[in-house]
């Protein structure tokens, strides 16, 4: 069994320019790509739509900002597939991911939860540390994250995953971790309603584990709740997820370190486009570490099939190119394609598969690498066409192609 998958990479529907200095961006003023932006935005939207009404299983958006170059115009996933979740019954919505580092985790908690809620339990929740210092030193720099220090990064991502984990599976918590306190120490809370919901016996936690009640505070002035020493000593987050306990979560993985905080936190990791004989050696190490720590797993299932286990949707999926031969002579796959290495070749009309970039993309017939060997080459030629409609094409990828389309990954 098979599960298919959209992975929404961002786009733009202006037209490409390829610059003196042979990078390609997008042909337009600030004015047009502003303009482009609230295009592309309802397109995502139709676009997860369509993607249900097409039979894919899964759909992910990335989460990325500030972006006039062209690409990755995606900065809130959660609130695009929100809208998507409205208007579908059956697909599920994940993110590729959610950039903890740039967000508040009680934020991120809630925001998932609602999607969870409103789709009636189809979250995806992925989540990953960013790696582009325009976006993460704009949106880090509150929470004192920044990727421009690896280990401090890192060591914030652990705890806003922890706290998420706490606020998704706790009726009441409190968290007091390098980065964050909840609720702050100081926090003033002398409120009536909160005594008085705490003091019933069905509420689950007593007032003195919720409150610690003080005397009143002879330099306070105005508001009741601060007129006193009592303060806040746990919150509770509301919704939680009606996934229970908690949805699957996902990392976007490349090293090895994450490979293996994954596999020992229950995650699916998720992989970009990369030689075969590097995913194998990956899928290998998040395999051997998760039967290392007994098969972490929110469910307590036990092991799953290597790679991907379609029936637990656990495991670790991969992100792949599309790739498309056009027909010729009445002719399709390999022998229809006859060129050499770096000959632009087009599309026969508009690939309408699935969600992703609506506007000009992307393609080039290249070499492949030998790791990529498989049943379409051309004939004679190991070449293949590589179509990159979720974003700019790489410098190399230099042709005319036009492709109105989208982006395809699969986990097996």
């Amino acid at each position: 069994m098979i599960e298919i998958g959209v992975f929404h990479n961002g786009a733009s529907d202006l037209p490409a320019i390829t610059t003196p200095q042979d990078v390609v961006v997008n042909n337009g003023s600030l004015e047009e790509v502003h303009q482009s932006y609230q295009r592309v935005l309802v397109s995502q939207v139709r676009q997860g739509i369509l993607a249900e009404q097409l039979g894919f299983d899964y759909w992910f958006m990335t989460e990325h900002h500030f972006m006039p170059e062209g690409p990755e115009f995606s900065p809130s996933p959660l609130l695009v597939e929100t809208a998507i979740a409205a208007h579908t019954k059956r697909i599920r919505l994940g993110q590729m991911a959610n950039i903890l580092p740039w967000w508040h985790p009680i934020r991120v908690a809630e925001q998932a939860a609602m999607l969870d809620v409103i789709s009636g339990g189809r979250l995806e929740l992925g989540i990953g540390r960013g790696y582009q210092p325009r976006e993460a030193e704009v949106f880090g720099r509150p929470y004192g994250a920044t990727i421009q220090d690896q280990e401090r990064n890192r060591a914030y991502y652990h705890e806003a995953y922890e706290i998420i984990m706490k606020a998704w599976t706790q009726p009441s918590f409190s968290h007091h971790g390098e980065f964050f306190s909840i609720p702050p120490s100081y926090t003033k809370w002398h409120h009536k309603a909160t005594m008085a919901y705490f003091s019933l016996p069905q509420a689950g936690r007593t007032v003195e584990e919720v409150l610690q009640v003080g005397q009143p505070d002879m330099y306070a002035m105005g508001s009741p709740i601060m007129a006193a020493t009592t303060t806040l000593k746990e919150i509770s987050v509301f919704p939680q997820p009606v996934q229970k306990p908690h949805p699957q979560m996902w990392e976007p993985v490349t090293s090895e370190r994450s490979i293996r905080w994954a596999a020992r936190h229950a995650l699916n990791a998720f992989t970009v486009p990369e030689p075969t004989s590097r995913l194998k050696r990956n899928i290998e190490i998040f395999y051997e570490e998760a039967e290392k720590h007994s098969w972490p797993d929110r469910l307590q299932r036990g092991a799953w099939k290597f790679g991907w286990d379609a029936q637990k949707h656990r495991g670790f999926g991969c992100c792949r190119y599309v790739h498309l031969l056009p027909r010729r002579n009445g002719q399709a796959g390999p022998a229809a394609l006859q060129v050499r290495p770096g000959t632009a070749v087009g599309l026969l009309r508009p690939l309408r598969l699935c969600g992703g970039a609506v506007g000009p993309r992307r393609a080039h017939v290249r070499p492949a690498h030998e790791d990529y060997r498989g049943p379409d080459h051309a004939e004679g030629h190991r070449y293949r066409w590589h179509a990159r409609p979720s974003g700019r094409a790489d410098p190399a990828y230099q042709t005319d192609l036009q492709l109105r389309g989208f982006f395809l990954h699969g986990v097996v």
